[in-house]
């Protein structure tokens, strides 16, 4: 397979210099722009058709000449051979849609940059999966375990997350930004009203990280009554960075070009994860790396495709029933064993944290997300009754300085507090 594989190779990246050239001639003209203009049409088609049929050349081959390689044999061949036919199929599939948008008559050649974007993702691809016949035609392969199936949606969520953020964003060559360039705050509150350096004045003191820093400052005393850990000091100082940082989402001008909401989920799913530990004692039951990097590919792909409120509203349901589950398949994880109803299966979740403390937290999230939700939806009829209140103002106070002070509470708490269950002897 070395031969047919590099020849390939070859052909993949000679029609992506061809295609990257003819782009290039467009957005940088020279000398040899007239030349490669009268020959643009015939070069495109001819070399997006051989970049398109690489893949399946390369499949077909690999049934032809590699053992144990076939046409149609999903989940097999080996952890690393599927997430790479996972991924290099995945960018594959995208690259045809945009083929199939293309002959709907909308020129997306038109665009510059587009065939730069074009030629790129197909090397990608195409690479990928001549790297994944070769990985299986050297080594000798084994079935895989049925956990793959969860880590092979991971590389297809996180694949598309990506490809969609690069297309949305183009064209990529010719767009220019400066971190203060317009105004982009999508927050129910008029810009500069209260201040002419701040954007959102009111927004971003309540955003400040009081409590955390307070907090702080107790935990260095390690008094008695706090609870001490490596969770516990994770949390404290991610929520003060997290806090801090999000205050500047209100302080400049366009946050979206300094990625706050990108970052803040990050630090928002490394809070959840070391308090989910936190109250999980049983170091089997806790979250992992694993599960860890599944939830984050999964939000930030959320976010960028579907946007900031589909995600808040939709991933804080789903991630509050993955959680029940994930500790209800785990016998070692219950006293009782397998746990078979809803109840009970949101009860196993992070089994230190009281019944009470589960209500409190759960409550206060759903009051906060029920004004966020408010806020999206009547912010043009609240502006034209009075533009000069923060109205995206009683969200912060509630999700900064209620909901977030409950988690950091809860996992200072001491066993029998109102936030932590008693230790059983």
């Amino acid at each position: 397979m070395l031969k047919p594989t590099l020849l390939l190779t070859i052909a993949c990246l000679w029609c992506a210099a061809g295609l990257i050239a003819l782009d290039f001639s467009i957005l940088i003209p020279s000398i040899l722009t007239p030349y490669l203009s009268a020959i643009h049409d015939p070069v495109v088609f001819s070399t997006k058709a051989g970049l398109l049929s690489i893949a399946p050349v390369v499949h077909i081959f690999g049934s032809l000449f590699v053992k144990n390689y076939k046409i149609w044999d999903p989940m097999n061949g080996g952890t690393t051979f599927v997430y790479l036919q996972t991924t290099g199929w995945c960018i594959y599939a995208t690259v045809c849609g945009l083929v199939l948008v293309e002959l709907s008559q909308f020129c997306l050649t038109c665009r510059p940059g587009y065939l730069t974007v074009f030629a790129l993702l197909l090397v990608i691809a195409n690479s990928l999966l001549i790297t994944s016949v070769e990985s299986k035609h050297r080594t000798n392969v084994t079935p895989v375990s049925t956990a793959l199936y969860s880590e092979v949606l991971t590389i297809v969520i996180g694949v598309s997350g990506v490809i969609y953020t690069v297309l949305n964003s183009h064209p990529l060559l010719v767009h220019t930004s400066s971190m203060f360039e317009g105004t982009e705050l999508p927050f129910c509150e008029t810009p500069y009203h209260f201040s002419k350096s701040i954007a959102q004045l009111p927004s971003a003191i309540l955003h400040l990280p009081y409590i955390p820093f307070l907090l702080l400052l107790v935990y260095i005393h390690k008094p008695q009554w706090v609870q001490t850990g490596h969770e516990q000091i994770q949390i404290l100082v991610s929520t003060f960075v997290f806090q801090w940082w999000t205050a500047v989402g209100h302080i400049v001008p366009n946050p979206r070009i300094l990625l706050v909401q990108e970052i803040a989920i990050v630090l928002s799913l490394v809070i959840l994860r070391a308090f989910v530990n936190s109250m999980t004692p049983d170091d089997k039951c806790k979250l992992g790396i694993g599960t860890f990097t599944k939830m984050l590919v999964l939000t930030l792909s959320s976010y960028s495709i579907f946007g900031l409120m589909p995600t808040i509203v939709g991933l804080t349901l789903l991630y509050s029933l993955c959680l029940g589950l994930m500790f209800n398949a785990r016998e070692f994880c219950s006293a009782g064993g397998m746990r078979k109803s809803l109840k009970n299966t949101i009860r196993s979740t992070m089994p230190e944290l009281s019944d009470r403390a589960k209500l409190t937290i759960g409550v206060t999230l759903i009051v906060t997300v029920t004004i966020l939700l408010m806020e999206v939806q009547l912010c043009q009829l609240l502006l034209a009754y009075d533009s000069g209140i923060s109205w995206h103002a009683p969200f912060d106070l509630m999700f900064w300085q209620c909901f977030w002070p409950m988690i950091q509470f809860a996992t200072l708490s001491k066993p029998g507090s109102f936030w932590r269950k008693k230790i059983k002897i």
